[in-house]
């Protein structure tokens, strides 16, 4: 696939190119204030990975994209400025409406919807791909009326992009041994007696295959990536808590063998890292 496949200007060379004027686009906007972007080499190689995959299926000319989970944008930006008609949905209760405003200041279609309890604002196989980055274990129940709505959305051919954390990860096994829970503290969200938005399910890799082939998808990409050993704050073994990160240069050099022990032991072991990232696709056929 070429550049001019999917409508990407010709003065774009790369993905690469793209993202880093997606961030430069974002540093510019209100929500940049509040929402820390995560700009490190290991985060910006996990995005472009996921971003890569999707292209395959952006032949069409204006393929429509869709993204479950608005969050800083950085999904929507980037498909809108290769030239895909991108529409973005999020939780308000979840996140209020600050990351919508935020994506429609650059001209994506963006909506509120609890994709637990509303179906998409998408007519039938209308979408080319559905990105679907790091939500899936946020969900309070089965995630199988979400994965419908995915089929029910894609054009056949059409596919989803889908991370989320590896249950199994080494950074949890680690931290299990020495005692401590990878779930969020119940502090978190004890004064939230009706709902918690953190993650509610990490899925095995086993699962996160699974769940995508029991709902009829084919799946046409798996890849495991490790990046917790190198992004987590590690000043106290806690800190290894699911959604902890560190942000400072400073906390990032600390136990810099450790972290380089962790990194390699992972990247020789690929069921031991961190993140999963799948391409599942609807079949010709249909369902």
């Amino acid at each position: 696939m070429t550049t001019s496949d999917v409508g990407m200007p010709s003065s774009l060379q790369s993905p690469e190119t793209v993202l880093r004027r997606v961030y430069e686009e974002f540093r510019k906007t209100p929500l940049a204030r509040d929402w820390p972007l995560d700009e490190g080499e290991v985060e910006f190689q996990s995005r472009i990975e996921m971003f890569k995959m999707a292209l395959p299926y952006l032949s069409r000319p204006q393929s429509v994209v869709f993204d479950i989970g608005t969050g800083g944008g950085i999904a929507a930006r980037f498909f809108k400025i290769i030239g895909c008609r991108v529409v973005s949905i999020d939780s308000v209760s979840a996140s209020g409406m600050a990351a919508i405003e935020n994506v429609r200041l650059a001209g994506v279609e963006a909506m509120p919807c609890d994709i637990e309890r509303d179906p998409f604002p998408m007519d039938s196989e209308s979408t080319d791909v559905v990105i679907f980055a790091d939500v899936i274990e946020h969900l309070h129940h089965s995630p199988k009326p979400a994965l419908e709505e995915i089929m029910r959305i894609l054009r056949p051919g059409g596919a989803v992009i889908a991370s989320t954390p590896n249950a199994t990860r080494l950074t949890v096994r680690l931290k299990v041994l020495a005692g401590v829970s990878n779930w969020p503290k119940v502090w978190d969200f004890f004064d939230e007696p009706l709902s918690h938005y953190g993650h509610h399910h990490e899925y095995t890799i086993e699962e996160f295959k699974g769940v995508f082939e029991r709902t009829g998808f084919l799946i046409d990409r798996f890849s495991l990536r490790e990046s917790n050993s190198l992004t987590a704050s590690l000043g106290r073994i806690e800190d290894l808590q699911s959604g902890t990160h560190a942000k400072s240069p400073s906390a990032k050099s600390k136990f810099y063998l450790a972290r380089r022990a962790i990194w390699a032991c992972a990247s020789a072991v690929p069921q031991l890292r961190s993140s999963m990232t799948i391409a599942a696709r609807r079949p010709l056929g249909g369902r």
